[in-house]
């Protein structure tokens, strides 16, 4: 029965590690972590490095809609508004 047993949990293991859901040593790198491990790292590091980033935005409100239906004729309306405003003195 005992051998039964261990021949199941064996081919159990074999199960989880096709399926990825069980890490083993075969599946560990030179670094010793998982690549599942690794990936959730990488991916928390990027949402770091985007929400430091974001943090540098300025929001500049008060501008005038353009009307323009070019992308690059709205660019330059957008520019040249943002230019008189910063070049505008404050009072």
């Amino acid at each position: 029965m005992k051998g039964n047993s261990r021949a199941a949990n064996s081919a159990e293991a074999n199960e989880n590690d096709q399926t990825g859901v069980k890490t083993t040593s075969s599946n560990a790198t030179a670094s010793g972590q998982s690549p599942v491990v690794m990936d959730v790292q990488l991916e928390v590091h990027k949402t770091f490095c985007d929400m430091a980033k974001r943090k540098l935005n300025v929001i500049v409100t008060g501008l005038p809609e353009t009307n323009c239906s070019d992308l690059d004729e709205m660019k330059a309306a957008d520019t040249l508004s943002f230019m008189h405003l910063c070049e505008t003195p404050f009072c």
